[in-house]
Order: C-alpha cells, then structure tokens, then sequence
C-alpha cells in the first residue's frame, strides 16, 4: 500500500500560519474519504514585526530565567550544598583508578552541562542587545565639542513614549532649538528639524513617537569634561526605553578617542603669594583676523572675562595666589562663536607666586635680612 503526502497552508489568526499534512493511501485517493487520523497539523507564529517580536523575546527569557532562579535557590538548595561538601570530604581516592576517573569525569560532565543550560538565555540575550545596539564613534580634543544624531525608530504600531538613560556628565541631548539649528548648519547636516521633540522633567527625558516614525536625536558630547580616570579612550552608553514596559528599543554605543590639542601660545606670570591676582592680556592678531567671542578656563577657580577694546581684545584673569610652591598651570582656550564649538586657540598659563621682600637701609652700608625660602617637597 502505498501512501502520499499533501501539504497545505492554513491561517490560524493573528499573524499565525500553519502547515497541514493529508496521508493519502492507495485505497483512499480522493481527499473527501481519508481518515480522521491522516492529518498531521504542525504551526507555529511566524516572526512579525522585528519590535514586536523582541518584547515577545525578552518576556519569555524574563520567564526562564526567573524559573531557572526557582529551580536553584529553593529551601533544598543549602541541604544539597551541604550534602555535596560532605561528599567531598568523605570521598578517598581507592586503588580503582577506572571508578575515581568515571566519578570524576560524571560530576564535570554534570556541570558542564548546567553551566551550559544557564548560560544560554545570557547568549541568546546578548545576540538580541547586539541586533538592537549602533556603535559610533569620535575623536574629539579637549575643549571641543562634537554633535552627533541618533535615529531613533519605532517599530511597533502604535504610539509610544521613550525615555533615554545615560550617565555620562560630559554626553547631553540638545533641547534649545537655535542651538540645534546652528549645530546642524556648520556641519551641514540636513536631516528633518523637529520643534518639541523632548521634554525634560526632574526624573527623565521623554520622547514622543509615532507608529513607524524615526526622529533624529541630537547630541552634543563636551570634551572639556573628559573623565579625568580614563586614558585616551573610554566608551559610554546611551539607553532608549519605552516608558510604559520599561524594555530597550536601542542602544547607542559611543566610543570616545581624544585626540591631543595643540598649544599656540604660552605665558608665565609672577605674583605675590597669598593674597588676590587679577592680570589683563592683550590678544595678539588672530588668524584670518577672527575675532574670539567666548572663553573657557581649565581651571574653575579662574575666572575668565574678555572685552573689546576697539580693534582689539583683552582677556583679564581673576584668581588667588597660593604659597611659594604653589606653581599653578591651567590651560585657557578660545572660541569664535557663543556655544564654544569652534576653538580658535589654545594657551598655556602659568603662575608663579613669590615672597614680596622690602627692605630698607642706608647707602654705603650692610644690611643682613633673614629670608625664609620653603623648599619644594
């Protein structure tokens, strides 16, 4: 007797398809007289929408995990702790090589097998943080700012809130619009303008998505607040959730090379020790005559003011002198524009206190004056 196969596709509903096997017999060939057991019915959904299917994903590894956690932490768990330790130290090695060996080869084999089984949901995990995570990268020098955006997509079919997570002091989202205008225009960025894309409120940073919309979101990474722990590179990570299931829609992976800056000028000042130093400095012509409109000190104790004088410019410093060995050196940088993006030049400034000795005597005579000198530790 020979037997046939038709395979069939049905619907099942909500996105789902089937596949339906009919055996067919030699004795029964038309498809109006098989028997109740010649079908074989075998479904399973097939995968929708990327968004969709991830939360689905993430809620059953929730699930395992969460069970996994039961099955190894339970009342019985610190019994069978102590039962194992026991095991062990009454366990002596006897003449039977070939039963110490299979004893030992079963209890590894026992837990390469659980290590193997717990760590698949971590796997599965990280391929799934993988697909959803865009690394980007820059090479910023200290005192420079770069701006960056982000696209954000929502792949589901509704409306949804977003908030974004990060820790990084130096990292910020652009909420003024003209500076998000300007930033786009001097790196000639012609991505659509969006007004009251975030809103920022003392908890979070909240944005609003349509279904199957993508917004680009501004950044703006300040290298003057490079972390003073890391060398020349480090990287941070910004978080998109949705607000509602708390689960990540994207991952930004920012990785961060600072380049060295380059120093044009460097000045030495002398002053009194212990007490308050203010000092003006002319500026020099700059190149292609540019004229500088902001600066920033490395220094926070310094303040920092510049004013015009007609055709030129001058930069008068504010700050308190220390003792004799208090050598003070901080880096001053100047820039063409207001939102301190365009560093024009770089300066090295360094004060050097001393002890202000007066002495008072007659012509044609010796004088002795005892000078204390501290020296440098």
């Amino acid at each position: 007797m020979f037997a046939y196969h038709l395979i069939q596709i049905i619907n099942l509903g909500n996105s789902q398809r089937g596949t339906v096997v009919r055996r067919l017999t030699s004795a029964s060939n038309r498809l109006n007289e098989e028997g109740p057991h010649s079908y074989r019915v075998h479904a399973k959904p097939l995968p929708g929408n990327s968004g969709i299917g991830l939360d689905r994903f993430l809620a059953a590894q929730r699930l395992d995990i969460q069970q996994r956690h039961e099955q190894l932490f339970t009342e019985n768990s610190l019994e069978k702790i102590r039962q194992w330790n026991e095991l062990k130290e009454g366990f002596e090695l006897s003449d039977n090589k070939g039963a110490t060996q299979k004893f030992i080869f079963e209890e590894e084999l026992a837990a390469y097998k659980k290590l193997r089984y717990e760590s698949k949901p971590a796997k599965l995990l990280e391929a799934v943080f993988k697909g959803i995570t865009t690394c980007h990268q820059i090479n910023p020098s200290f005192g420079e700012k770069v701006f960056f955006e982000f696209p954000l997509e929502n792949p589901h079919f509704e409306p949804i809130n977003c908030t974004i997570e990060f820790d990084d002091t130096a990292l910020r989202p652009v909420f003024d619009e003209e500076e998000w205008k300007f930033f786009k225009t001097i790196n000639k960025i012609n991505t659509p303008f969006e007004k009251n894309m975030m809103r920022e409120t003392k908890e979070r940073i909240e944005i609003y998505l349509q279904p199957g919309d993508v917004l680009f979101v501004p950044f703006i990474y300040d290298a003057f607040y490079f972390p003073s722990d890391h060398f020349s590179m480090y990287s941070t990570k910004v978080v998109f959730r949705r607000w509602d299931t708390n689960e990540p829609l994207a991952i930004l992976d920012l990785h961060i090379h600072r380049r060295s800056y380059l120093l044009q000028h460097a000045v030495t000042f002398i002053c009194e020790t212990s007490g308050n130093w203010e000092k003006q400095l002319l500026l020099p012509p700059m190149a292609r005559d540019r004229r500088v409109n902001s600066v920033r000190c490395s220094d926070p104790s310094v303040k920092v003011s510049i004013r015009n004088a007609t055709l030129q410019q001058i930069i008068g410093f504010t700050t308190y002198s220390g003792d004799t060995n208090d050598r003070r050196t901080f880096l001053l940088m100047m820039y063409t524009d207001h939102y301190q993006t365009r560093l024009l030049a770089t300066w090295k400034v360094t004060i050097l206190p001393f002890f202000n000795v007066d002495v008072r005597s007659i012509v044609g005579q010796t004088t002795r004056l005892h000078l204390l000198v501290h020296r440098r530790r």
